[in-house]
């Protein structure tokens, strides 16, 4: 799949108003991520590619959660951001387990042209148990302990869940058959 993804980090340091300005004259566009960090700002386009995989490993993930009976409530990209924490982050895709939203216990990234595990840092500020990059057709995980990310094999959130499984639905040309496949494979 070709990307059309396209990224910035603006040079300077930014203030909190002078990211909330920007915030509000992008508005609520869909395809464009907004990230801040003690004072640096990035901006990401998303391609049509990007999107597609975000929007197949959430259904793939809610089949998942539905199989294995699992409670879960589905914060999508819904914006974890707060002044005091100097902290904005927008994730491809996010959840929270059991019935009540609070801390994210998993975020997931879907990563094309850029982004890396820097991002952990925006993730750690809000306490987001555990945080998924896919790339390259594979998951790298990372679970925080102690306020700082460790990568793990295996998910703590989702211990059953087969991620080779996960990863090969993904790459799958036809989604309805990933779909079908993967429940196959639960």
């Amino acid at each position: 799949m070709a990307s059309t993804q396209q990224y910035f980090v603006f040079p300077n340091q930014y203030s909190w108003k002078e990211f909330k300005t920007l915030s509000a004259l992008i508005g609520d566009s869909r395809n464009i991520h907004l990230n801040y960090l003690d004072g640096t700002i990035e901006i990401m386009t998303t391609s049509a590619a990007h999107e597609i995989i975000v929007h197949l490993l959430s259904m793939l993930l809610g089949i998942y959660f539905a199989e294995m009976d699992i409670d879960f409530i589905p914060t999508g990209s819904a914006t974890l951001e707060s002044e005091a924490k100097g902290a904005s982050v927008e994730p491809d895709l996010s959840f929270c387990f059991g019935n009540k939203v609070g801390d994210r216990d998993l975020a997931i990234e879907v990563i094309f042209t850029s982004g890396n595990v820097a991002k952990l840092e925006r993730y750690r500020r809000f306490n987001t148990k555990e945080v998924w990059f896919w790339e390259d057709g594979k998951f790298s995980l990372y679970r925080l302990r102690d306020n700082s990310y460790e990568i793990i094999a295996q998910s703590e959130c989702l211990p059953q869940l087969d991620l080779e499984l996960l990863a090969r639905c993904l790459l799958m040309a036809e989604p309805k058959l990933a779909l079908k496949a993967f429940r196959q494979g639960l």
